[in-house]
C-alpha cells in the first residue's frame, strides 16, 4: 500500500504476516492520498507564486529567506494534511501496520545535511559550511552571511532544521513540472516506468554548488 499528498507519500511498514486484515475497516484517506502519480503531479504544479501571509513567495527562488518561507508554508501545509488523516493513522497503528511520511525534497535534503555535517552531529558548524561555500568561489565574508541567515533564531547554531529549511526546494520549479509532465507522457505512451520516475525524483545532490550560490546571492 502507497498513499500519497502534495509532496508527501504515506507508506505503511506491514508484517510480514498479517490475518484478518480488512482495508474496509479503514477510515478512507483523504483524495490527496490516493496515489503516488497523483503526488508527483501534485508537487509539480505547484504555482511559481503562493501566499505566504502578506508577503508572495516565488517557489522555484534561489534565496534563503524565500526558502525559510517556503518551508514555513510547507510545515503548515503537512500539518494540516496528517491532521485531516489522524483517524486513518490511527487505526492502521492499532492493526500493526506503522505509517510513516516521506517527501521528494525531504530526502534531497537530507542528502544535503548528510554531505555537509561531516561530524554527524545534526547540525552545520561554520568551518563545515565554509568549506562547502569556499569550494564553490564564495568567500568568508560570503560564507558567514550565510551561515547568520541559516542560523534562524539567532543562537549561534545552525542545526539540521534550519539547515534544511535554507535550501531550496528543486521540486517547485517550473522546470521540474515540465520534466515531470513529460515523464507522465512518456510513461503513457510506454517509454518509461517507475525506475525512470524514481531517477527524477531523486536528482543528484551538489552541496558545494547550491550552498556557494546561496552565499553569493546574499550579496556579501
Amino acid at each position: 500500500m502507497l498513499a500519497a499528498s502534495a509532496e508527501k507519500i504515506v507508506a505503511p511498514d506491514f508484517p510480514l504476516a498479517y490475518k484478518d486484515f480488512k482495508m474496509n475497516s479503514i477510515t478512507p484517506l483523504t483524495r490527496s492520498y490516493n496515489s503516488p502519480a497523483a503526488n508527483a503531479l501534485s508537487a509539480a504544479q505547484q504555482k511559481r507564486a503562493v501566499s505566504f501571509g502578506d508577503t508572495p513567495i516565488d517557489t522555484s527562488g534561489t534565496t534563503v529567506a524565500q526558502a525559510q518561507a517556503q518551508s514555513a508554508l510547507q510545515d503548515q501545509q503537512d500539518a494540516s494534511i496528517e491532521a485531516q488523516n489522524a483517524a486513518s493513522f490511527q487505526q492502521l497503528e492499532a492493526k500493526g501496520i506503522k505509517v510513516f511520511t516521506i517527501s521528494f525534497d525531504g530526502i534531497y535534503k537530507s542528502k544535503m545535511l548528510s554531505s555537509v555535517d561531516k561530524d554527524g552531529d545534526k547540525s552545520v558548524s561554520q568551518s563545515e559550511l565554509y568549506q562547502q561555500v569556499q569550494a564553490g568561489g564564495g568567500t568568508l565574508a560570503q560564507a558567514e552571511a550565510l551561515y547568520k541567515a541559516m542560523d534562524m533564531d539567532g543562537d549561534g547554531t545552525v542545526s539540521a532544521k534550519e539547515f534544511e529549511d535554507s535550501i531550496p526546494n528543486p521540486f517547485a520549479t517550473p522546470v521540474f513540472r515540465d520534466k515531470l509532465n513529460g515523464m507522465f507522457s512518456d510513461m503513457l505512451a510506454g517509454k518509461a516506468d517507475f525506475t525512470d520516475l524514481t531517477r527524477l525524483t531523486q536528482p543528484s545532490v551538489d552541496p558545494t554548488a547550491i550552498l556557494s550560490s546561496l552565499a553569493k546571492n546574499l550579496g556579501a
